[in-house]
């Protein structure tokens, strides 16, 4: 059953500025936030790459929260999986009020008859909303000048960082990194201890912290932490299930419902393509599995690598989704134009390297330019 979240949404913004990618987060609610990192891309018919909306006033939603019903909030807050269609439906129908607002609008923005559709499918299932009484932008406003100097880092997004040639403070985002470590106090200040006491010297240490003792099973978490609740015991045995593999199944086992899909070879169009990679995408995302598609793959060769790489020989363990981990696969593993262009940047950076060495090395080589100034004999 689709999940219809249209009337729920409070603002929001995506965006599709990398063929294949879209990413972006909507508000529901005062507080309730989600995240989105779907494959596809935004339909033809929004002529951007950039999508904002907003309500023009606040709401009974911003004001009470609680409003939102329970399905509401039990959605996933990182959605991960596949773009069903994301449109911009223009209605002929003018009315003297809307012809009016319509006049007053700025560049890039959708008038009051429109409607801007939002479909993707996710860990959720299939969701819907329909941008209804909001202002929808369609270009992303430049800064002026005055909120650029209050604002240093207005405009940038929460998914990466652009390259302003500036560095971190590496030791700045150690300590910061370590305050945020345990923001609500769950775990005991010496639980690093406890666990190196619990295992003695000669343990070692999986991927979640727990231990193979000389490379046998896991030690006992009521034995590493002693007196950990049953809850969170549970928990921990659960990750460390999933972590080692050994109960994945065949991800095609645990389809909710059989696909069936032509080889390869007899899908001749790329539209033909993106039904069945929609269909396949669909199925991984209540999986918690996600496929990241690049740049340079069509609905095609995505297909292909689907059919052939990933769904004869991937296996993932059957509650991974409720364990809220997300298992990723990628294209640009097998994509020789990704490989070529880390490749490029690699030489690049090492080009860049060698020219700083050879600027040093002529600076030293400087007539009359010691190698130590500071050095000399009294």
């Amino acid at each position: 059953m689709t999940l219809r979240i249209g009337q729920f949404i409070v603002a929001g913004e995506l965006r599709n500025s990398r063929r294949n990618r879209v990413y972006g987060w909507i508000q529901l609610g005062a507080e309730f936030e989600i995240q989105l990192e779907l494959t596809g891309n935004f339909s033809e018919s929004l002529g951007t790459d950039y999508l904002a909306f907003e309500a023009p006033e606040p709401s009974d939603l911003d004001a009470a929260p609680e409003n939102l019903p329970e399905h509401v909030l039990a959605i996933s807050e990182n959605q991960i999986g596949v773009v069903g269609e994301i449109r911009l439906e223009q209605r002929l129908e003018v009315t003297l009020e809307s012809a009016e607002e319509s006049a007053s609008l700025k560049s890039g923005d959708v008038r009051p008859q429109d409607l801007v559709v939002l479909r993707w499918f996710s860990q959720d299932g299939p969701i819907e909303a329909e941008l209804q009484n909001l202002h929808v932008h369609l270009s992303e406003p430049e800064p002026s000048e005055a909120e650029q100097a209050e604002n240093p880092s207005e405009g940038f997004s929460d998914f990466g960082f652009e390259d302003t040639g500036l560095e971190a403070d590496s030791q700045d985002l150690e300590e910061e990194a370590d305050e945020n470590e345990d923001p609500y106090g769950l775990f005991d200040q010496n639980l690093n201890n406890l666990v190196a006491d619990s295992l003695g010297e000669n343990s070692i240490e999986d991927t979640l912290g727990n231990s193979l003792i000389d490379g046998g099973e896991p030690s006992p978490w009521d034995e590493v932490i002693p007196g950990i609740d049953p809850e969170t015991k549970a928990m921990y045995e659960q990750w460390d299930e999933i972590v080692q593999g050994n109960k994945d199944e065949p991800i095609t086992y645990l389809f909710e419902k059989p696909l069936r899909l032509p080889r390869p070879e007899h899908v001749e169009s790329e539209e033909e393509a993106r039904g069945y990679v929609i269909a396949i995408l669909a199925q991984l995302a209540r999986l918690c599995v996600a496929l990241d598609v690049c740049e340079h793959f069509t609905a095609l060769d995505t297909y292909k690598m689907l059919m052939e790489d990933i769904l004869p020989t991937a296996k993932v363990h059957p509650r991974l989704a409720q364990s809220d981990m997300i298992q990723h696969f990628s294209t640009s593993d097998v994509c020789r134009a990704c490989e070529a262009e880390f490749d490029a940047e690699f030489e690049g950076l090492n080009g860049l390297a060698s020219d700083a060495d050879e600027a040093d090395d002529a600076r030293k080589d400087e007539p009359g330019r010691e190698e130590n100034p500071g050095d000399s004999d009294a």
